[in-house]
């Protein structure tokens, strides 16, 4: 009997020891979010350490399409390392260069050995004006 509680405690414990690694480099797709309505992000685990940098390209905008370049820090908390909080800075192109910040708040899991899921919202002022910004994404992790 406590042979097999061991056994179901290493196979349990091995399970959430895989979910815990984080890969190093991801590449993922956001809706919404950060990014405006649409952006490519790229995101570097610091090694050794529950943070990582994220940089990207978005496209917004509904008269005009307006550019947004997010680039931010975000560090991984929790148990398995799955909540994170960030804060982006991001560069905005319409006619002329705006500033935006936002503070991330999100979830990231990963579906496989490749595949992430990523969801939260930003909480971003941008224009004068402060928004809430739920954001979904998909990527690959290597």
């Amino acid at each position: 009997m406590l042979k097999k509680i061991v056994i179901n405690i290493f196979l349990i414990s091995s399970v959430f020891a895989s979910e815990n690694s984080m890969k190093t480099n991801s590449v993922y797709l956001e809706f919404l979010g950060q990014g405006g309505v649409l952006s490519l992000n790229y995101d570097k685990k610091f090694m050794n350490s529950s943070m990582s940098f994220r940089a990207g390209i978005g496209v917004f905008g509904y008269k005009h399409l307006e550019y947004d370049i997010p680039i931010g820090l975000y560090y991984y908390l929790g148990k398995n390392k799955k909540f994170n909080v960030g804060i982006v800075n991001s560069v905005v192109y319409i006619s002329k260069i705006k500033f935006s910040q936002s503070i991330w708040f999100g979830y990231k899991i990963y579906l496989n050995d490749k595949i992430l899921f990523r969801t939260g919202f930003a909480y971003k002022y941008y224009n004068e004006k402060h928004k809430v910004l739920p954001g979904i994404s998909f990527g690959i992790s290597f």
